[in-house]
């Protein structure tokens, strides 16, 4: 199993000129659309090694998006990915939760 963790909002202290004093691994100012083409990209080359991915999201629409993303592939690829939504005081804990929820149920 691969585990990847999706963000798909702004980092923190995002001014209104978009400018930010230190983006942060695994954030940027693309649009979330963006970052979800290249989490499929990612889930891609995951399946080729791994039966299946699980994406691990904290917001609604990071949830809504990802599943709108699968369904415009392939059922067999589509059966192999699952979107689970956690919560979590930060968007920042994500990868922690998601790692945790991995060692609870695998």
């Amino acid at each position: 199993i691969a585990i990847i963790p999706f963000y798909g909002g702004l980092p923190p202290n995002v001014t209104s000129d978009m400018s930010v004093k230190s983006i942060g691994q695994g954030n940027s100012l693309v649009n979330a659309e963006t970052k979800a083409l290249q989490c499929m990209a990612t889930i891609c080359s995951c399946l080729k090694y791994f039966g299946q991915v699980v994406v691990g999201v904290v917001r609604d629409d990071d949830r809504k998006l990802m599943l709108h993303m699968l369904d415009n592939v392939d059922i067999q690829v589509k059966t192999r990915v699952h979107v689970i939504q956690f919560k979590t005081e930060k968007p920042a804990h994500l990868p922690f939760h998601l790692m945790a929820w991995t060692q609870k149920y695998i």
